[in-house]
């Protein structure tokens, strides 16, 4: 079957979307994603998805690495085929040149950390109707992208506990670049952090062992035996949910999963 290309124009001045490796008859597939602003290309080596290039108008200058108005461009293309679910695999792309173009550090260490937040976290944010009564905590916060994309919703607070004083200063550099100021991380080893009972809203993005999590939860039960609230955990990628079953006192309320056997959310709640 012959592949065949279709463009997508936004009605954005200086911004033109094309996309290429489109089967007409099946879904959108490519082996990588290139994303062009301004001469600059940068590839995201992942599966499924759409080869997208993005190209500044020639009627304007070049832009530099960082320059803003580059960075503009490349939120204002996000937000345009972010629009479906369609676009969510699209988005993550973008969203990692955007915190490049922006000079900021939420890059993965192998085998220790990978940015929680993005797209498919804001995505599922929107449909938990979050208001100021509510706080978040992230556990395992690293280099502070969860809580960069928490701090989007109207939380009271977002906070962060971390064991790495590397991430922490990582994370603090992150959102002070972002000047988010709603935001605090605690120096901490999760399984000792007691102090939760201000939070009604805690993202894990698999940071512990069975054993430190089933510790953490343990804490999390006597917050609620002192300060009895409803308590949402936001598990992604969840390795040892049946630590969290095995509680008896959060069930699974639902699992967000916009793509089969792409990235798991799951969602419970006491």
């Amino acid at each position: 079957m012959t592949t065949k290309a279709s463009s997508i124009r936004a009605r954005i001045p200086s911004v033109r979307l094309t996309r290429a490796n489109v089967d007409g008859n099946g879904p959108v597939k490519a082996d990588a994603v290139e994303v062009q602003v301004s001469g600059l290309v940068a590839y995201s080596q992942e599966r499924d998805f759409t080869r997208i290039r993005l190209d500044a108008s020639k009627a304007r200058r070049t832009c530099r690495l960082r320059d803003l108005r580059t960075s503009q461009a490349v939120l204002k293309a996000l937000h345009l085929i972010r629009s479906g679910r369609s676009g969510l695999l699209m988005a993550i792309p973008l969203y990692r040149l955007w915190w490049r173009l922006r000079g900021l550090d939420f890059g993965i260490v192998p085998n220790i950390h990978k940015d929680g937040g993005g797209p498919l976290l804001c995505d599922l944010l929107k449909q938990l109707n979050i208001s100021e009564r509510d706080a978040a905590l992230d556990l395992g916060s690293g280099k502070g992208g969860a809580m960069a994309t928490l701090a989007r919703f109207p939380f009271r607070e977002v906070h962060g506990v971390e064991i790495s004083p590397e991430f922490v200063a990582a994370a603090h550099k992150n959102l002070a670049n972002l000047k988010i100021r709603r935001c605090r991380i605690y120096l901490a080893d999760a399984s000792t952090f007691t102090e939760l009972d201000d939070y009604t809203h805690i993202f894990m993005y698999n940071p512990f062992p069975a054993v430190v999590l089933t510790q953490v939860l343990a804490n999390l039960k006597a917050s609620l035996r002192r300060k009895p609230r409803t308590v949402r955990l936001l598990y992604s990628n969840p390795v040892h949910e049946q630590v969290i079953l095995a509680t008896c006192t959060f069930k699974k309320a639902f699992v967000y999963e916009p793509y089969p056997n792409y990235h798991r959310i799951s969602v419970y709640e006491n």
